[in-house]
């Protein structure tokens, strides 16, 4: 742990700890404009089961946050990615919380693209759907059948979700693998050649 020396009389050093999570005296608090900017979009559930996005007072501020939640600034691509993504919340009629949530997961997943945006929205939508599966199997009233049933669709929902992360990373960079295979080789004259084959993933072997 860090701190500093403070001195109680004159000559006396004793240590004091220091807060870790406190600003140093380089850096500054975020402004509440600044901390409004991370904020994800806002959502209303509406009487009839359905929602609408919160346009709010800044149509501008809306798009530039509907872009970086759907990673497009198209608005009819970004606009429907959010809404396919919304529509997979919960069964039924969505809470404002569940709304919320599904709008919070895709702002932090953060796309840099309309690929990546689509990537995204199938991930939250495969997370939603298999949370939907096993809250169905652990109803009171569910039957051993139903049970099975349920956490059987879950995993095949969870497992598209881990390819669809895996893929995400590799997009992103984040999933290279690099193998490299030493080998001896020896010539008809007794010399040994020692060489390294470098596999990537996705790519071939090379000396």
């Amino acid at each position: 742990m860090k701190g500093r020396e403070v001195a109680k009389h004159p000559g006396e050093p004793q240590y004091q700890p220091t807060n870790p999570l406190a600003p140093t005296s380089s850096e500054s608090k975020p402004t509440f404009e600044q901390i409004k900017r991370q904020l994800p979009l806002s959502v209303i559930p509406t009487h009839d089961g359905n929602f609408e996005l919160n346009i709010g007072k800044d149509p501008l501020d809306f798009f530039i946050k509907l872009g970086e939640t759907a990673g497009s600034y198209a608005p009819s691509l970004s606009l429907g990615l959010v809404n396919q993504a919304l529509k997979t919340s919960a069964p039924g009629q969505a809470s404002q919380d569940e709304l919320d949530r599904t709008l919070a997961a895709l702002h932090e997943l953060k796309p840099k693209n309309a690929l990546e945006g689509m990537i995204t929205v199938q991930m939250v939508s495969m997370h939603n759907l298999a949370m939907s599966f096993m809250a169905r199997a652990f109803r009171a009233d569910q039957t051993i059948d139903g049970i099975d049933k349920n956490v059987e669709r879950a995993n095949k929902c969870l497992r598209t979700f881990v390819t669809l992360t895996e893929t995400l990373n590799r997009l992103r960079g984040n999933g290279q693998q690099k193998v490299v295979v030493e080998h001896v080789t020896v010539n008809q004259d007794g010399q040994a050649v020692v060489g390294s084959i470098i596999h990537r993933e996705g790519g071939g072997a090379g000396g």
